[in-house]
């Protein structure tokens, strides 16, 4: 199911090392996660829960392996 995802004028992730997991929007970047930390745009400033709900669990229980 897609996420809402609320796109502001923030920096931008031009660039990733190996083994980073990335969520794109067409071409950019939109969030990252090299292991037990993650970046994303402002969860904020949409309803949808699934992006912190996501941060909470990776903090939590640390990283799946995928």
């Amino acid at each position: 199911m897609p996420i809402e995802m609320v796109f502001i004028r923030a920096p931008k992730i031009e660039r990733v090392g190996p083994g980073v997991e990335v969520s794109d929007e067409g071409k950019d970047p939109v969030a990252v996660r090299p292991g037990r930390v993650m970046a994303a745009l402002p969860p904020e400033l949409s309803e949808d829960t699934r992006v912190p709900r996501a941060f909470l669990d990776l903090v939590r229980n640390g990283p799946r392996n995928r």
